[in-house]
């Protein structure tokens, strides 16, 4: 096993790593309050304190002694080979003395680690890029009623609380609505649908996009389908059993053309797009919606992270992920540095050009551990984040 420090190996000097503290829990800042009349104690949790990395090198010569020892000193990233793609910001800041153990030379120091957590090396920055997204079903949550749905070979029993329920009445019988497609066009078309045979589907055109499992339980039943010519099409739920029918209920449908906003060839897949639309309440929205695509970025650490965003825009953008903070843009971009805890215009991420704190408001945003829905206000183009994804 070795360490890298700044960009260097032990082994580039001859350097055995004898023992180094890497999976070390930092201790929480908290205070014990005894208070007067009251059992036990009270705590105030604070926050992680810094850490020591105590560190047992032997150097087998004193060949390289001069370079380990300017090698040794100062700050930088630090890697351990056996907690590969993960690194530390640590400091040397104690004396260092080797002594001479028989025919080699040994140290013991410690790695001063001011930030207690390990980070993902070479973490890679993503990209959301605000598009709209609209929805060709109306009434697809039968607020309005049955209005501009239609049962075919298939008898209606009720369309209230945003639920349609509807029973076959011959094979194939369907309960729909008719938007309109364009030709060549790629629709991404959802639905809740409960049902108590795999013969349902959710269908369009005479298409089955998914099909019910027949657990009698709704499920959210989703596809990807591409129109064979511009016209309406029937879109809804469909019962295929031939005899035996039962109630099927449905809600929550959705119809919304990729290739408009993301172009022909460009369109997302049926995952990404079933992710998309978690960020709403019921997986549904009705008619059209302003978004970052994708709307949400998933912190897979073990604690809170302090992202960094780059936003591009005009005039006064918002951003709200755990926080919400907006900026009265000057410039063609800014960067909201969570972990810097600063607003400014650069380069790059930590290049600061020109703060831009006095016209920031709001707090730094952060992400918290799993998926971190992000939203927008303003008009903003383009978001760059990197997620600075945290481990103890």
């Amino acid at each position: 096993m070795d360490f890298t420090y700044k960009g260097t190996a032990t082994s580039a000097y001859g350097v055995i790593l004898n023992s180094l503290d890497w999976y070390k829990k930092p201790q929480r800042r908290a205070e014990r309050l005894s208070i007067n009349g009251k059992d036990g104690a009270t705590v105030v949790d604070n926050a992680y304190g810094a850490l020591s990395l105590r560190c047992r090198i032997t150097l087998t010569a004193t060949t390289y002694m001069s370079e380990v020892l300017a090698w040794l000193t100062g700050n930088g990233v630090l890697s351990f080979s056996e907690d590969s793609g993960k690194y530390r910001n640590a400091y040397i800041l104690d004396e260092i003395e080797f002594r001479r153990r028989g025919a080699v030379w040994e140290a013991t120091f410690d790695f001063f680690c001011p930030d207690p957590y390990r980070y993902v090396t070479g973490e890679a920055e993503t990209e959301h890029t605000y598009r709209s997204f609209a929805n060709t079903i109306s009434n697809g949550d039968y607020s309005s009623g049955s209005t501009g749905w239609t049962g075919t070979t298939a008898n209606v029993i009720s369309t209230t609380g945003n639920e349609a329920v509807w029973i076959a009445t011959a094979s194939a019988g369907r309960y729909a609505t008719s938007p309109s497609f364009v030709s060549g066009r790629k629709y991404y078309i959802a639905a809740d649908i409960k049902a108590t045979s795999n013969l349902v589907r959710l269908d369009v055109g005479g298409v089955a996009i998914a099909n019910h499992t027949g657990s009698g339980n709704y499920e959210r039943l989703s596809g990807l389908w591409t129109a064979t010519g511009t016209s309406t099409f029937p879109v809804g739920g469909r019962d295929y059993r031939t005899s035996g029918w039962a109630n099927v209920s449905q809600k929550y449908f959705v119809c919304i053309d990729l290739t408009t906003p993301f172009g022909a060839g460009n369109e997302p897949t049926k995952a990404s797009m079933d992710a998309f639309m978690l960020a709403y309440t019921n997986t549904f929205f009705s008619g059209t919606v302003g978004s970052l695509y994708p709307n949400y970025i998933t912190n897979s650490g073990t604690v809170t992270s302090l992202p960094i965003f780059k936003i591009f825009g005009t005039e006064t953008v918002g951003i709200t992920t755990g926080n919400t903070m907006q900026v009265a843009l000057d410039t063609e971009s800014v960067y909201i540095d969570s972990d810097l805890r600063e607003v400014y215009f650069g380069p790059s991420a930590g290049t600061i050009t020109a703060l831009k704190n006095r016209l920031a408001t709001g707090d730094f945003p952060y992400l918290s551990i799993g998926r971190n829905n992000i939203t927008v206000t303003g008009s903003v183009s383009l978001v760059y984040i990197v997620p600075k994804t945290r481990y103890l």
